[in-house]
């Protein structure tokens, strides 16, 4: 119960929030540093993810310990009513200013909770997708970008918005090489 309560406290509170916050990490397993882009929340259609469902895609840089070597992924995190279930394999397609990039789930942990909230059963669901600083760079200078992910109910269809887009800039010019 503690466990549903909290993770309901951090969707809530990250909601509220009208920008997106960079966690750090440092020495997690065989990375030097993680950072991790959180509160990016997206507008999707409200009839697949619920009334009081969320969605959003963040970025993560992860720098390996012994060469520095560094590398990207798209979170995409959700909580949808009944679960949406993001499809292995590639199911995130990203059109960034008329340029499709088609994006596969990798092999890190899926992770998946559910929590109770106004007798409806909603899961809370991450995946993250492996992408390259090109594409992360076109990303900070777009005009307009929409995105596609697979689901097994379906597919959420989103366009980012400016303010969406000013996240990804100002992410992309600290933390993106």
């Amino acid at each position: 119960m503690k466990k549903l309560f909290t993770i309901l406290l951090i969707f809530v509170v990250l909601c509220s929030c009208s920008g997106y916050k960079v966690l750090t990490s440092e020495n997690e397993g065989p990375y030097s540093k993680v950072y991790r882009m959180s509160g990016n929340f997206t507008p999707v259609d409200r009839k697949i993810v619920g009334p009081y469902g969320n969605f959003e895609i963040n970025i993560e840089t992860k720098v390996t310990s012994g060469d520095s070597a560094v590398s990207y992924c798209l979170i995409v995190a959700c909580m949808v009513q009944n679960g949406f279930f993001i499809k292995e394999g590639q199911s995130l397609t990203l059109d960034i200013d008329g340029q499709q990039a088609q994006l596969t789930r990798n092999h890190a942990p899926y992770k998946q909770n559910e929590v109770i909230m106004q007798w409806h059963k909603y899961v809370v669901e991450a995946a993250w997708f492996d992408v390259d600083s090109a594409t992360l760079k076109r990303l900070q200078n777009a005009t307009t970008a929409e995105f596609v992910v697979t689901g097994s109910k379906g597919s959420l269809v989103g366009s980012f918005t400016k303010k969406n887009l000013e996240n990804f800039k100002s992410y992309c010019s600290q933390h993106v090489e």
